[in-house]
C-alpha cells in the first residue's frame, strides 16, 4: 500500500510530463520499494493482484471482482 505523502504525490500529478512522473516514480521506488514488483519475484507477485475489473487481456492475477463480459468491455 502506498504511503498517503506519496498517494497524495499521485494525484497531484493531473497532467505530469514523463520528467515529472518519472521523478515521483523514483522518489517512491526510494522510499517504499515493497510496493513495485521486483525482478526476482515478478511472475508470483503479478499473480497475487486482484483487480475490481478484470483486465481485457490476459495478465497474471488471482482475481477479478467484476468479470470481462458484454457489459464491462465498453471502457
Amino acid at each position: 500500500m502506498h504511503h498517503l505523502l506519496h498517494q497524495t504525490l499521485l494525484r497531484s500529478l493531473t497532467k505530469p510530463t514523463p520528467e515529472e512522473l518519472d521523478f515521483v516514480i523514483e522518489r517512491i521506488r526510494a522510499e517504499n520499494p515493497s510496493v513495485f514488483h521486483s525482478d526476482e519475484l515478478t511472475a508470483s507477485t503479478l499473480g497475487e493482484r486482484v483487480f475490481i475489473n478484470e483486465p481485457s487481456s490476459s495478465v497474471p492475477m488471482k482475481a477479478a471482482l467484476f468479470p470481462r463480459g458484454p457489459s464491462n468491455d465498453q471502457r
